[in-house]
């Protein structure tokens, strides 16, 4: 019986780990956000947490930039904006039940032009 719960266990570990892989994969259409950081240094976003948005720059400039995402201003980090590569405009988000802050943004994509 020990031996069957470890084998079930290492089953487990080995499944939790194939899913998290397959949610940190981009879609073609999005994969060139994967190489993308944020100020902080870390991805701006997995395969879940960057969603198409209403994205504006408001103010750049060295440090600071103020985008109005969804229609709501929020100041970050110019390390932690960047264009984007295709017409859609993104926000990469902690937590899309909230509206936009600094603390929940990871990064943000404008279109060009928008």
């Amino acid at each position: 019986m020990k031996w069957g719960g470890v084998v079930l266990m290492a089953g487990g570990c080995v499944l939790v780990a194939f899913l998290s892989w397959v949610a940190a994969t981009h879609t073609p259409a999005t994969a060139w956000m994967a190489r993308y950081r944020n100020a902080e240094g870390t991805s701006c976003c997995g395969a879940t947490d960057c969603r198409a948005a209403q994205v504006s720059l408001v103010r750049q400039t060295p440090r600071e930039t103020t985008v109005r995402i969804n229609g709501v201003e929020v100041v970050l980090p110019t390390t932690s904006v960047f264009p984007s590569e295709t017409p859609e405009s993104y926000w990469c988000s902690a937590n899309f039940e909230m509206p936009p802050t600094r603390e929940i943004t990871r990064c943000a994509f404008y279109a060009i032009g928008g």
